[in-house]
């Protein structure tokens, strides 16, 4: 049965979509494979991480969705730069995420020699009043990144 709370905020498959033993509806005392699902808070905070990282035109149904952020790779790493990434994300989440609030978004930089960035994301699920965030580690200069070896 599925409570209020549940049927608001979703429920449905983990992404990607992942396999995990159940007990068997039959009173045998085995086990059954079947899909793993979200609900809840985790499912919100997975749909923002699915959000942030889809570069749009990825799903033929819907190709407008997403968050651009690849548009500034190449970009020189200042001010002017990580505004424009701020409002992508925000507007991103506003435009694609009803069940949030998205209070503040924060970049820091951590290491502007191979430019990796810090998105800090603070929101607010509507329903419950309950705050969070979520770190998304990103990177302008990824090809300068070292090679490791396997």
């Amino acid at each position: 049965m599925i409570n209020h709370l549940e049927s608001f905020l979703g429920s449905g498959w983990s992404m990607p979509p992942l396999f995990q033993l159940q007990p068997s509806s039959y009173k045998t005392g085995e086990q059954e494979v079947a899909l793993a699902t979200m609900s809840g808070e985790a499912k919100i905070a997975e749909s923002i991480y699915i959000i942030i990282n889809t570069q749009p035109g990825t799903f033929i149904t819907r190709p407008d969705f997403g968050c651009d952020l690849s548009q500034y790779v190449f970009e020189k790493l200042n001010r002017s730069t990580l505004n424009a990434i701020e409002r992508t994300v925000a507007d991103s989440l506003l435009y694609y995420e009803p069940r949030i609030i998205v209070e503040d978004t924060i970049l820091s930089i951590e290491d502007a020699i191979i430019g990796k960035l810090r998105i800090n994301i603070a929101y607010q699920i509507i329903q419950t009043n309950s705050r969070y965030n979520q770190v998304f580690p990103y990177y302008l200069n990824e090809s300068l990144q070292p090679a490791t070896s396997l």
